[in-house]
């Protein structure tokens, strides 16, 4: 029984290690990799390179019928890390890389397309001109492709926004997105940002959310107890990408698109690590395959699908 009980304590001990492990970042500061939000000015003589955020997650969106015939599920893997660097005490470069799989399997005749790998960076310049206006900029560049044969799967774009600073509970900003799409004319987004503190435990944030997908939506949070908060979002994205082979030509362009309505509880026992774990449903889909030389194959409208994923997030 002393055996065992002394296991027991080292058992314990370790997870105690572990925990502290994960809490070692707390110097970070607690946001999202891909918000918007304009980053503030740093303190004079805060370090020039900014805290690190690396976020890790997946997901799985369940079989659903094809309008017209055919199925199909996927599972999306995704990492990124967000590195800002203070030029000085007004303007900060906010640098991201975003790496994506999306591994679709279909069936029921639909000639589909298997892994998707996207790669986004980009790099955008923050600043601060005052108390109250805050503004970025800068440029995206996006490759999305079917296996590793990223060639002609290249588009480029950027994004600029002006952002007004109300008080620290309610900043409203607008800007533009304009993002180039494999074979097709460049997609311009206008869009509104809001970060609003509406109640003590309740906030709102709305704006462009995802480079990777063109994800534009809101959220809305709520700190139900210490270290834990609930979440419902709404984003719509679009993802369109170089395919391997499209129909019965080689070659082409596949394209999906869907809004995501999904609630989700954060644990966050730190500021340097949370974690979240959510389910909910993409409805609004549609699924689309063309030639190499624009001519559409299918075009269609799918079934409501369920959604389950989970995700971390360490700023260091």
């Amino acid at each position: 029984m002393k055996t065992n009980h002394s296991t027991k304590r080292r058992i314990h001990h370790l997870a105690l290690v572990g925990m502290a492990s994960l809490c070692l970042p707390a110097m970070g500061q607690d946001s999202e990799l891909n918000s918007e939000d304009s980053v503030p000015a740093p303190e004079p003589g805060s370090p020039r390179v900014l805290p690190i955020t690396v976020v890790a997650g997946g997901s799985r969106q369940f079989n659903t019928s094809i309008d017209n015939g055919g199925n199909f599920s996927v599972n999306r893997y995704r990492a990124a890390v967000g590195v800002p660097i203070r030029l000085n005490d007004q303007f900060v470069i906010a640098g991201g890389v975003t790496y994506q799989m999306d591994s679709y399997d279909f069936g029921g005749g639909f000639r589909g397309w298997g892994d998707i790998n996207t790669l986004t960076a980009s790099a955008m310049l923050h600043y601060r001109y005052d108390e109250h206006w805050a503004f970025y900029g800068g440029p995206i560049v996006r490759t999305a492709a079917e296996g590793s044969d990223w060639s002609n799967a290249t588009e480029g774009g950027g994004a600029v926004d002006a952002t007004y600073i109300f008080n620290d509970k309610l900043r409203i900003g607008a800007g533009l997105v304009a993002m180039g799409q494999i074979e097709d004319n460049m997609q311009v987004m206008p869009i509104i940002n809001a970060n609003w503190k509406f109640a003590d435990d309740w906030r709102l944030k709305v704006g462009f959310a995802d480079l990777a997908t063109a994800g534009y939506g809101a959220r809305v949070t709520w700190d139900f107890a210490p270290q834990f908060q609930w979440s419902f979002d709404a984003q719509s994205r679009k993802s369109r990408f170089r395919t391997q082979t499209s129909g019965y030509t080689a070659g082409g362009v596949g394209e999906e698109s869907a809004i995501t309505l999904t609630t989700g509880v954060t644990w966050s026992p730190c500021k340097g690590f949370s974690a979240t774990g959510f389910v909910g449903v993409a409805a609004g889909g549609r699924v689309q395959s063309e030639t190499s030389n624009g001519i559409q194959l299918r075009n269609d409208t799918y079934d409501p699908a369920p959604v389950l994923g989970a995700r971390v997030n360490f700023v260091f």
